[in-house]
């Protein structure tokens, strides 16, 4: 019994250390880190010309709505680390560089987008829908940026990174 008590807490300590490890303040990548990082990343792109607009559909098993987070925050990410103003406060919804503009939904925008019927077999597996705007002026330039997007809820945190390609035109 006592070897049974000791593994289950070391099992739920080693969890601890893992989420603790995952947490939005993680230390800094070198630039060749963050290169080298790529190579065993797979992240969705939104490859488009200037002038066009794409939205981008993500799913999250995280709320949409309000809760006592900072819910969605957009962030480039430099040298393999999201650059974000303030991951837990509102004002990381739009994102724009270059001609390059991205936005995500605020609360109610999310929770409406959400709650359409033709996504419920989503939700009936506690997982909420929801898009990220992207749009290339007709002034953009064309290049890759990194994007990270943070999810920031009262009960944890939901991430994911995406690239942006603008075109030449």
């Amino acid at each position: 019994m006592r070897t049974l008590l000791i593994a289950a807490l070391a099992v739920s300590t080693s969890g601890l250390f893992l989420y603790a490890a995952t947490g939005a303040q993680e230390p800094a990548q070198s630039a060749t880190k963050a290169k080298a990082s790529h190579e065993k990343s797979i992240a969705p792109l939104v490859a488009l010309k200037p002038g066009e607009s794409k939205e981008l559909l993500l799913t999250t098993p995280c709320t949409v709505g309000l809760t006592r987070g900072g819910g969605f925050s957009l962030a480039e990410m430099v040298e393999g680390k999201p650059s974000f103003k303030n991951p837990t406060l509102k004002g990381n919804r739009l994102f724009s560089k270059d001609g390059l503009k991205i936005s995500v939904a605020d609360y109610p925008e999310a929770i409406a987008y959400a709650g359409k019927t033709e996504y419920a077999p989503l939700r009936d597996d506690g997982l909420n829908v929801f898009t990220v705007t992207v749009t290339a002026e007709d002034n953009a330039q064309p290049g890759v940026t990194e994007m990270h997007l943070l999810d920031a809820t009262c009960n944890g945190h939901c991430t994911t990174d995406f690239r942006v390609l603008v075109l030449q035109p």
